[in-house]
């Protein structure tokens, strides 16, 4: 639950940011591939946007060389893909605990056809099975009206090229956090 709510309040901040004019922009399929150009330029010169040794001529540079008209376009760019991105993760993992709290899910009915597997253990699998159900109810009950307030800051049409590409952004923002650009 706390990935989701980092998220969440990442993309409120992004969100809150687009009101003091760094806007979300529209995504189309050849921004996102400007944006992973430029990212990959940037990881290979290991160019960071982070701490003291910021440098805003190399960035820009990385930013103009994939496509983007300067560095301001390319954050922009930036600042609605990690909003798509994150409203992604947050949904796969809302699907992921929703499915995981079923009796349908593999792992419970694993233990619960299983006839090796004694009576008491299949209680007590499906008590914690209760409990953690309990537990992402009263959670989900917090976040619902968070993330209906975070999926409208982005359209849904940028969203599905985000999640396109969904793979290949993964793979860039998990690489090298040093290098990786940030709002």
């Amino acid at each position: 639950m706390k990935k989701v709510l980092g998220l969440i309040v990442g993309v409120i901040l992004i969100g809150t940011f687009s009101g003091c004019g760094l806007g979300l922009v529209k995504l189309n399929d050849d921004m996102v591939k400007k944006y992973i150009a430029a990212y990959k330029v940037m990881q290979e010169k290991g160019i960071t946007s982070e701490g003291e040794d910021v440098n805003n001529a190399a960035l820009e540079e990385a930013a103009k060389q994939a496509g983007f008209k300067d560095l301001g376009e390319f954050m922009n760019v930036q600042t609605s893909i990690l909003a798509a991105y994150s409203i992604i993760a947050d949904q796969q993992y809302i699907d992921d605990m929703e499915e995981m709290h079923s009796p349908e899910y593999a792992k419970w009915k694993e233990i619960f056809d299983n006839p090796d597997v004694p009576a008491a253990e299949k209680e007590k699998a499906k008590k914690e099975m209760e409990k953690a159900k309990e537990e992402w109810e009263k959670n989900k009950k917090m976040a619902e009206p968070v993330m209906g307030f975070v999926n409208n800051l982005i359209d849904k049409d940028s969203a599905a090229v985000v999640k396109k590409y969904e793979k290949e952004l993964a793979a860039l923002f998990t690489q090298n956090s040093e290098t990786q650009p940030s709002e």
